[in-house]
């Protein structure tokens, strides 16, 4: 696992954890491969960084 910038993510790499809004519903759940959508609404959400389990 390895945490990265949001702004370094790339569509295909596997997110190694879930991300929850400030409600606790789940955003993305763990194993999730990214996508650029996926990056871009993270972002607005607030999220600086993500965990990755793997590098694509």
């Amino acid at each position: 696992m390895r945490y990265i910038a949001l702004t370094e993510a790339k569509a295909g790499m596997q997110l190694a954890t879930s991300l929850y809004d400030s409600n606790g519903r789940t955003l993305v759940g763990s194993h999730i491969l990214l996508t650029d959508n996926y990056i871009e609404k993270l972002i607005e959400y607030g999220y600086a960084g993500i965990s990755t389990s793997r590098m694509n």
